[in-house]
């Protein structure tokens, strides 16, 4: 019986990706170098390398309707040749001039780069023992019902604990603190919680904290918690075959929760540092404008995503802040943070973050910003070759939109065709009570036919003047052995 079934959908799937983008990526540097430099495609005197398929194919798997398999593979790498003879062209037209691309690429570069530093700074101080796995696989399969007082400062929330250890009242302390009326009458209710849904010392205290005890202050990256457990549940039905096939799977999701609170200080360090200056008149326009773009609500799938705002929401935020782009939101040790900065770094703030309100999502702006120029300082933006390769791959997938836009620009449906293709459904005898609304359905799809063939017609002649070899090989050997290791 797997242990995984009584997750909810989300916790599986992200338990998935965890171990194919934790175990794939060391285990493509295991394989030596050569590995990572095998050509999986060639064609007009370039190629595309197995390490630059995986990068890519990593991003794809992300999304949670996503699985990997030996047929996606393949039609993925044909998707890569596409994409790059598409940027190419865009090249060739000069596309790759557009400021907004220039932005989009600086600001996932930038991504990239925090990545490579946590890679190298954060990840070899990462430890933990035999014991933590099997502690973390019990409360992987347990859940708490839990309710926290949240504070600023630890002061405060030692003052509390104090308070509430000479006799107050839970309710009371919760009624005086939230300005939430939600949290106040709940007295601060998280309602039931899996233990990968918080941060790490908040999920220790709570899955080792006695019932209707109340903890502590403990840190995270909001602020300082009292937490209390008022009940709590678990699987009965998990065998010690249940914990061996899940074994490799809590270790790497162990590792992501330490790292995660690890970073967290590491940051916390740099900021203690800096002197940061906020332009409040900008502030204010800028939260004015977010409020009019960002009306979805956060959900469950967005922490497994890179990118987290849509399409549509980045092309309203360059509407709504063009203008604005050059102006100082902020200065972080006299270092300017334009809004522009800031509106592209939005892609990479944790959406759930963003839905809170302007200030949590400067700060994480700022945040990044400050662990961008560390990464910089280290010197990873020459030294680590994932962040060029990335980069380049985001590139070319930009230029490839561009160019399929100008594409397609110029095509229009022939009125003419329209009409004939009605005249032609009303000699059936079955008639159109509709016809304006007719036109407007069969003018939109005539469209989308020619746009797609358009594309299509293009494809098919670049790569018929493009001599493609495809070595796909290396990649089915890759995976196979990555799904050998997991098994």
């Amino acid at each position: 019986m797997n242990v995984l079934k009584y997750l909810n959908l989300a916790h599986k799937i992200m338990a998935e990706l965890l171990i194919l983008t934790t175990v794939a990526l060391p285990l493509l540097y295991l394989t030596g170098c050569s590995r990572k430099n095998e050509v999986v495609a060639r064609f007009n005197n370039q190629t595309i390398t197995l390490q630059e398929f995986n990068e890519a194919y990593f991003e794809l798997l992300k999304k949670p309707d996503i699985f990997d398999s030996v047929e996606l593979r393949e039609k993925y790498l044909d998707e890569l040749i596409d994409q790059r003879l598409m940027a190419n062209q865009a090249r060739q037209m000069g596309l790759h001039y557009n400021e907004k691309i220039s932005r989009k690429v600086w600001a996932y570069r930038n991504k990239c780069l925090r990545d490579a530093h946590f890679q190298k700074v954060i990840r070899p101080e990462i430890q933990y023992s035999d014991e933590d796995v099997a502690e973390t696989f019990q409360y992987m399969i347990e859940q708490r019902h839990v309710q926290h007082l949240w504070f600023k400062t630890e002061d405060e929330a030692l003052y509390c604990y104090d308070r509430l250890a000479k006799g107050a009242e839970w309710m009371d302390c919760a009624k005086n603190l939230f300005t939430d009326s939600i949290l106040a009458a709940s007295g601060g209710n998280l309602d039931w919680v899996y233990w990968d849904q918080m941060e790490y010392d908040m999920a220790q205290t709570a899955f080792r904290l006695e019932l209707n005890t109340i903890s502590k202050p403990v840190a995270s990256s909001y602020g300082f918690h009292l937490i209390r457990v008022i009940d709590y549940r678990k699987n009965p039905l998990v065998s010690v075959s249940d914990f061996k096939q899940a074994r490799q799977k809590i270790r790497y999701l162990l590792e992501q929760k330490i790292g995660n609170k690890l970073a967290g200080e590491y940051i916390k360090k740099l900021m203690d540092k800096k002197n940061i200056r906020i332009n409040p008149q900008i502030l204010k326009s800028v939260a004015q404008h977010l409020g009019t773009v960002f009306r979805r609500k956060p959900s469950q799938f967005d922490q497994m995503l890179t990118a987290q705002l849509t399409p549509r929401e980045i092309s309203e935020l360059e509407q709504n802040l063009w203008d604005l782009r050059n102006k100082a939101l902020a200065e972080i040790d006299g270092e300017v943070l334009t809004v522009g900065e800031f509106m592209y770094q939005l892609n990479y703030i944790p959406y759930g973050s963003i839905a809170t309100g302007m200030r949590t999502t400067l700060n994480f702006a700022i945040r990044d910003r400050v662990l961008t120029d560390d990464a910089i300082r280290l010197k990873l933006d020459r030294h680590v070759p994932d962040v060029h390769i990335k980069t380049s791959l985001y590139k070319e997938y930009l230029l490839q939109i561009d160019f399929r836009k100008s594409l397609i620009k110029g095509i229009k449906v022939d009125s003419a065709e329209i009409e004939q293709l009605l005249k032609d459904f009303n000699h059936t005898g079955k008639g159109i009570s509709n016809a304006a609304e007719a036109r407007e359905i069969l003018s939109r799809h005539i469209l989308i036919e020619e746009q797609t063939q358009a594309v299509a017609d293009f494809i098919r002649i670049q790569r018929q003047q493009s001599g493609i070899e495809k070595f796909i090989k290396p990649i089915h050997t890759y995976y196979g052995e990555i799904c050998a290791r997991l098994d």
